[in-house]
């Protein structure tokens, strides 16, 4: 029924945009899926100390990050998701975990 590509973001509700941009219908299928997970399993945590700016981008912005994530992860045992603006950025912050821990 649909040919398309999944596009996941951390933006709160980018679906309108995909629309417009993948489909020229005027009234283009899109499916709002329901979370899995009951409103205790989930958390959401904000640091304002810390930036993902590219101006702001450093060892220093990279180990902060490591260090609000160990300190996430390692007060209760479970799976995790963080998101990141890029790869780089991803595999910078994870450079820094790997220096203090390995495992």
């Amino acid at each position: 029924m649909a040919r398309s590509t999944v596009f996941f973001s951390a933006t709160l509700l980018p679906v309108n945009y995909y629309r417009e941009m993948l489909s020229e219908d005027e009234e283009p299928y899109a499916v709002y899926a329901k979370t899995a997970f009951h409103r205790e399993q989930s958390r959401i945590y904000v640091a304002t100390d810390v930036s993902s700016k590219y101006t702001r981008r450093n060892d220093k912005e990279y180990e902060h990050i490591a260090a609000y994530i160990r300190t996430v992860t390692e007060a209760k045992r479970g799976n995790y998701l963080v998101f990141f603006p890029s790869y780089r950025f991803m595999q910078q912050v994870y450079d820094k975990l790997m220096e203090t821990d390995p495992d």
